[in-house]
């Protein structure tokens, strides 16, 4: 009897333990998604109490997308988003002050500081942007003299200072006040700007191997370009991602009116559309529905979808507009009917008995009127 308590016990403890395993393994989908939602959260608030900005937003928009009805999480990512604009819009502003003093390269900087915690800055991208393309029409030499200045010299070929930072650009300088006497600059004639005295800008021909040395302007290096169309993409995928397809087409579109054919652009173009008219439809606004789901066919000429749910729109918008005529008929509401027919058949003249239902509530109503007039 003694000799087998011991394995009485090893087996009650062995069944505890399986019992165990078979709880934890038939964990409810409730239960995982809220200790996900849980982790996520924690893993938020550590990473922001550390000023590690992007990342906490990164896991504040986990937790919301593992439970979208968590309260908490959703509040923390906003009061969040809210900081990282302020914070985003300081380092803008830096960068215009530092671009005004012809700090240049330091105004890059900030501009780009300014994407990576707000990347729906406008002014900021846009900067960049425009400071990474510089289309010249044509070339000439000028030779820095006593006085001069960048702001000198655009003054002089452009009629105005504005574009000091773009012949820093074109001439790799990152900081204005260290330009020399002697010190050979590019000037470019663009298109927007051109030179206000012709006759004193006769192009010259450009050879760097021509140049004496003292004059080759100092090696630098370059910062990262920014190409334009990859920027639009990143951006407008990422607001697709996160249902913002109103913001999403604005990018897509400036892909498309640089480069018609980008097939990329044109599926989420067109998805975005479908989605918006889906939206629509839920919220019964058929014909918002229809425009959306048009525009989506536009862009993608081979979409059948676009298509049939255009044609399921218009039935959904007929039918919704025919049953709200005859409720408020056979509420004697005739007026109101007549006005919910009649967008019926501007839409289809044929649709059902349409065209039967608005004569006969047309001759009740004129009956009616003819009737209050006598009396």
């Amino acid at each position: 009897m003694i000799r087998s308590i011991p394995v009485v016990l090893l087996i009650l403890i062995a069944l505890s333990l399986s019992g165990c395993l078979s709880a934890k393994q038939q964990l409810s989908p409730a239960l995982i998604k809220q200790d996900l939602t849980k982790d996520y959260y924690e893993k938020a608030i550590e990473l922001e109490n550390k000023n590690k900005l992007i990342q906490a937003k990164k896991y504040y928009t986990l937790a919301i997308t593992a439970d979208p009805l968590n309260q908490k999480a959703g509040q923390q990512l906003k009061r969040l988003n809210t900081s990282l604009k302020k914070l985003a819009q300081k380092y803008y502003q830096k960068s215009q002050s530092l671009n005004k003093k012809g700090k240049y390269d330091l105004s890059t900087r900030f501009l780009r500081m300014t994407l990576r915690y707000w990347p729906e800055h406008e002014k900021a991208r846009e900067e960049l942007i425009y400071g990474q393309q510089v289309s010249a029409q044509r070339y000439v030499w000028h030779t820095i003299k006593k006085g001069e200045s960048l702001s000198s010299i655009s003054k002089a070929y452009y009629g105005s200072t504005s574009l000091a930072s773009t012949l820093a650009k074109v001439n790799q300088i990152k900081d204005a006040a260290k330009i020399a006497l002697g010190m050979k600059l590019k000037i470019p004639q663009l298109k927007a700007n051109p030179f206000i005295n012709q006759e004193a800008t006769m192009p010259m021909p450009y050879e760097k191997s021509s140049l004496p040395q003292k004059n080759i302007l100092p090696k630098v290096e370059a910062e990262p370009e920014v190409n334009p169309i990859a920027m639009y993409k990143s951006l407008g995928i990422k607001f697709f991602d996160s249902k913002k397809f109103k913001s999403a087409i604005v990018e897509f579109k400036k892909i498309l009116n640089t480069n018609p054919d980008d097939k990329d652009a044109v599926v989420y173009l067109r998805n975005s559309y479908i989605h918006l008219g889906t939206a629509a439809i839920n919220n019964q606004q058929y014909l918002t529905a229809i425009n959306y789901f048009q525009r989506a066919a536009n862009h993608d000429k081979t979409c059948i979808s676009c298509k049939n749910e255009i044609k399921n729109s218009q039935n959904l918008y007929k039918e919704f507009h025919y049953k709200t005529g005859m409720k408020l008929f056979d509420e004697e509401n005739l007026s109101r009917a007549i006005t919910q027919w009649d967008l019926v058949f501007e839409m289809d003249p044929d649709y059902k008995r349409i065209s039967e239902l608005l004569d006969k509530a047309k001759t009740i109503q004129k009956n009616i009127n003819a009737i209050k007039l006598s009396q």
